[in-house]
């Protein structure tokens, strides 16, 4: 990624993607840096992963179980906003799944899941070399 291009991915899906409009230009952009999907309803999607920043102990298949659940959880309190959480990506060690929230609820989405104690991270596809 060229610098300017991922700052302006970090803008329009971090702090001020509410100050920046989403023309066609930007998401066209945003889709060619591997950044935004489109949702089954149409919308466009920011990828990202969520991470559930509480600590976690027992027996890895207690964690998993409990992964899970929370996750599930969180899935259910935020498919009414739009996204989509892929609980199949779930990864015990780093205590994170992959999701899909749309462009237009991102904020209120991030800051709902904040409030859960979830760190959300945009997802960028790289190329080895």
């Amino acid at each position: 990624l060229e610098q300017r291009d991922a700052n302006l991915v970090t803008c329009i899906v971090g702090d001020c993607a509410r100050l920046l409009p989403m023309d066609p230009k930007v998401r066209d952009k945003l889709y060619k840096l591997g950044a935004v999907d489109r949702l089954p309803n149409g919308q466009d999607g920011v990828r990202v992963s969520l991470q559930y920043r509480s600590r976690t102990s027992g027996s890895r298949s207690s964690r998993r179980d409990l992964l899970r659940q929370t996750f599930e959880d969180i899935a259910n309190d935020i498919v009414s906003d739009g996204a989509e959480v892929d609980l199949d990506s779930l990864s015990v060690s780093g205590q994170t799944v992959e999701a899909i929230l749309p462009v237009d609820q991102y904020d209120d989405i991030t800051d709902k899941l904040n409030q859960q104690n979830v760190r959300v991270d945009l997802v960028q596809e790289r190329q080895v070399t």
